[in-house]
């Protein structure tokens, strides 16, 4: 049977999202300011870049587990402004540039981290141009947000940050040696 077009479907709700609602429910009375948990997610994002850039299988795995917190806690923010009725403009914005800051340190970190694989000195190469991609992102974001207003443009291949991508992957399964003249761990 087809779908009535009058019919309405509800929205998935991702589960990162449904908890965060679940948190602020229980923070919302809280006397502080949205952009302290935006602050404190952006941190969050940073030290899961430091962890990245350590290249050690348990620095990568900690890195990821804190990565994911920040983007946790990037829902966060937005539903405790909504629900404690904080939203504003500057929020809006930090907003942005705290995600920006977050995606562009574990990339970065990632980068680093993984010039011990085949990839060598490019794979810094590849975390910095990922950031730079993901910085470019949030530059189009912006640009679209505010009408007429300059941001610096910076266009950037995604096949670099498909790099990074792709050698985490090979990390994460232990296909990093494949391609390479140094000898495995193991050996």
């Amino acid at each position: 049977m087809a779908a009535d077009s009058n019919t309405f479907e509800p929205r998935v709700i991702a589960y990162d999202q449904r908890l965060a609602k679940i948190v602020v429910a229980a923070i919302k009375g809280l006397p502080i300011s949205p952009n302290v948990l935006t602050a404190l997610g952006m941190l969050v994002g940073i030290a899961s870049g430091f962890l990245y850039a350590q290249g050690t299988r348990d620095g990568m795995i900690a890195g990821s587990l804190l990565f994911m917190v920040a983007v946790w806690m990037d829902h966060v923010d937005g539903e405790f402004a909504r629900a404690t009725g904080k939203t504003s403009k500057f929020g809006h914005y930090f907003h942005h540039v705290a995600a920006m800051t977050s995606y562009c340190a574990m990339f970065i970190g990632a980068g680093y981290g993984l010039r011990d694989t085949w990839l060598g000195d490019w794979s810094v190469i590849c975390g910095i141009s990922a950031g730079a991609s993901r910085r470019a992102r949030g530059a189009d974001r912006c640009r679209r947000l505010v009408p007429g207003k300059r941001f610096p443009e910076v266009r950037l291949s995604s096949m670099l940050r498909d790099a990074v991508i792709a050698a985490l992957q090979d990390e994460a399964t232990g296909c990093s040696n494949l391609n390479s003249d140094k000898p495995s761990p193991s050996s």
